[in-house]
C-alpha cells in the first residue's frame, strides 16, 4: 500500500529506493549495497525499510528534509550581478524558472542590448548528468537555423561555480504566463499554436524530437513572432544503439496537451491532464477545433492525429482568420488609438465647420 502511495504521489526517489527494498527480498534476503559518497539514497532506502516494517521514520525524515534543502538553496544570485571573467552579462531581473534552470533578463555589455541568460539551478552543479545535458542542449540549439526557435548569443559557460548561457531576449514572455495572466487574447492563440507547431513539425522533418513541447518553452515576441526554446533534442535510437527516425508522437502529446491548456485559458485540472479526451468538451472554441483536438486524444491510439505536421494542417483549417499576435502592452496601445483617432476626426469636423462659417461670412458680405 505504502508503494502504490508513493506513486501515486510522485515520490519516484522513495519509490525506487522501496523497490530496492522488494527486491533484495526477493533475493532471498541477501542485502547488497553499495557504498557511494552521496548519504540521500541510502537514507531513502532505510526510511523505505522502516515504513515497511511499520516502524516510525521522524528522525529520518529530518535528515533527509535538510539534505534536500541545503541542495535547494545553494549559492544564490542576485540582481545586479554580473557573470563572466568580464563581467559582461549583468542580471536584471528573474523572468522564468523551472525543475532544471533560472531564466534572467540580462543586459549585454559590450553589445548594449537585452539577452536572457539561463543559469543551471546550483542543486545541480554537480551533477555530471545534469550538466552535460544542460550543455547538449545549448549545442544542439546553436545548431539550428530556424525562425522559430530562439537563437543562442552565447554557447554554455562556467563561471564560479555556475553554468548558463546566454539567448535572444524576446519580450512578450512564454505562452504559460501569457495565458494566466490573459496577457494575449483568447481569438489570438491559434494563431500561437500553428506556429509553434510548424516549428516543432520542423524538427521533426530533421529527425530530431524535442521532447519538452510545453508552453513555458513557447516564447512570444510582437507581431507574429512566436518561437520555441530549450530544445532537448534527442535522435530516437534502437537497441543497437542505431539513430532512426524521430517517432513524432513523441511529441504530439505533450504539443496537444499545451494546445488544450492555451485554449481552455486557466490552469489545467487534474480531470484534465487525466481525461484530455472528455476534457475537450469544455473548451470555449469552436466545434471544428475541438474535433482536431478530439483526433489527437482519441482513446484507439490507431486513430489518433499521427504527426505534428498533420495536426498542424488541421489545426489551421479549423482556425478562424488570423489574428495578429500582440503583447498586452501592444494591446494596450491598439485599445488608446481608436481614442486618438476619433478625437482627431471630431477636431477636423470642427476646423471643417469653423472654415464653412468664415465662407459664408464672406459671401454675405459680398
Amino acid at each position: 500500500k505504502w508503494v502504490e502511495r508513493a506513486r501515486d504521489e510522485h515520490r519516484w526517489s522513495e519509490l525506487l529506493a522501496a523497490l530496492d527494498v522488494v527486491a533484495r527480498v526477493h533475493r532471498g534476503g541477501l542485502a547488497m549495497r553499495i557504498q557511494i559518497d552521496d548519504p540521500l539514497p541510502g537514507l531513502l532506502t532505510q526510511r523505505a525499510e522502516q515504513k515497511l516494517a511499520g516502524k516510525g521514520t521522524r528522525k529520518l525524515d529530518e535528515r533527509i528534509d535538510a539534505i534536500r534543502r541545503e541542495r535547494r538553496q545553494g549559492p544564490a544570485l542576485q540582481p545586479g550581478e554580473h557573470l563572466g571573467d568580464d563581467g559582461r552579462y549583468r542580471l536584471l531581473r528573474e523572468i522564468g524558472r523551472g525543475a532544471t534552470g533560472t531564466v534572467w533578463e540580462g543586459h549585454d555589455q559590450v553589445l548594449h542590448c537585452k539577452v536572457a541568460v539561463k543559469v543551471l539551478n546550483p542543486q545541480w552543479t554537480q551533477d555530471e548528468y545534469r550538466v552535460e545535458r544542460f550543455d547538449r542542449v545549448v549545442q544542439q540549439m546553436a545548431r539550428l537555423a530556424h525562425p522559430g526557435i530562439v537563437g543562442i548569443v552565447a554557447k554554455h559557460q562556467s563561471w564560479q561555480g555556475f553554468h548558463y548561457f546566454v539567448m535572444e531576449y524576446l519580450d512578450g514572455g512564454d505562452l504559460r504566463r501569457a495565458v494566466l495572466d490573459k496577457a494575449v487574447a483568447p481569438e489570438k492563440i491559434p494563431g500561437i499554436l500553428r506556429r509553434a507547431g510548424e516549428a516543432l513539425a520542423w524538427l521533426h522533418g530533421q529527425g530530431l524530437v524535442h521532447r519538452s513541447a510545453r508552453p513555458a518553452n513557447i516564447v512570444l515576441a510582437g507581431e507574429g513572432d512566436v518561437r520555441l526554446t530549450d530544445v532537448d533534442m534527442q535522435r530516437v535510437v534502437d537497441a543497437t544503439h542505431t539513430p532512426r527516425p524521430a517517432d513524432p508522437r513523441a511529441d504530439l502529446a505533450l504539443f496537444a496537451t499545451t494546445a488544450l491548456f492555451a485554449l481552455s485559458g486557466r490552469r489545467p485540472s487534474r480531470e484534465m491532464l487525466q481525461d484530455p479526451y472528455r476534457a475537450v468538451s469544455d473548451l470555449p472554441c469552436s466545434d471544428a477545433l475541438k474535433g482536431v483536438l478530439r483526433r489527437a486524444f482519441d482513446p484507439d491510439t490507431s486513430k489518433r492525429t499521427p504527426t505534428v505536421a498533420a495536426f498542424c494542417d488541421e489545426f489551421a483549417l479549423a482556425s478562424p482568420p488570423e489574428v495578429p499576435v500582440a503583447t498586452a502592452a501592444e494591446t494596450a496601445r491598439e485599445e488608446v488609438a481608436p481614442k486618438r483617432s476619433r478625437g482627431g476626426r471630431v477636431a477636423l469636423l470642427v476646423l471643417l465647420l469653423v472654415v464653412l462659417a468664415a465662407v459664408g461670412v464672406l459671401v454675405a458680405r459680398r
